[in-house]
């Protein structure tokens, strides 16, 4: 009998086998990997879904459908009339959440698709429930009918990019492989 001790138990594997590309043990990450456009294209999705939000803070959200002896009564309703500041606050969070996204953050990823879920929450309870009430406008009190303007598609389409690009993004970064400490760089001089 031999009366070594048996130091197998006694490697690192803290960063995994030694030629395992993933640091997994062998095990994979997972079966599926983003493809490498994933990221730049949710990145322009989530823009663009931004930048559309915030457009319909100053479009027409609501229209009244009036008569034409209604004339000179304004008949548009914009987005910052309905819904004050929650359009604004939406995209302008989405785009600066954009940047610690692209950059690998899940929280940031997961808060612009949630700035998308508030402005479809905003939309759904400040302005959906006005469409289709029936008003008295003008001298003549005529009737006219609310409907939905511009601003309501052009901000559900942005909600819904910001959903699907926040979504994207956060996909991406939670099948991507995992980065090793170092991988690439050179050494730091301790300090």
């Amino acid at each position: 009998m031999s009366t070594r001790p048996d130091r197998t138990a006694a490697r690192d594997y803290s960063r995994g086998r030694p030629g395992d590309p993933d640091g997994l043990d062998g095990r994979s990450a997972s079966p599926w990997r983003p493809p490498a456009w994933a990221t730049p294209a949710a990145a322009a999705t989530v823009a663009v879904g931004a930048v559309a939000v915030l457009l319909a803070t100053v479009l027409p959200v609501l229209e009244l459908r009036a008569p034409d002896r209604a004339a000179g009564v304004d008949t548009t309703i914009s987005g910052w009339t309905r819904t004050k500041a929650l359009l604004p606050l939406a995209g302008a969070s989405a785009l600066g959440l954009l940047g610690p996204a692209v950059r690998g953050r899940v929280a940031a990823a997961a808060g612009v698709a949630m700035a998308g879920v508030a402005t479809v929450a905003g939309l759904l309870a400040f302005v959906a429930p006005r469409v289709g009430d029936v008003i008295l406008v003008g001298a003549a009190y005529d009737e006219a009918t609310i409907g939905s303007g511009p601003g309501w598609y052009v901000a559900s389409g942005g909600a819904v990019a910001l959903i699907v690009g926040g979504g994207t993004l956060a996909a991406a970064i939670r099948w991507s492989p995992p980065v090793r400490p170092g991988a690439g760089e050179r050494p730091r001089r301790a300090r």
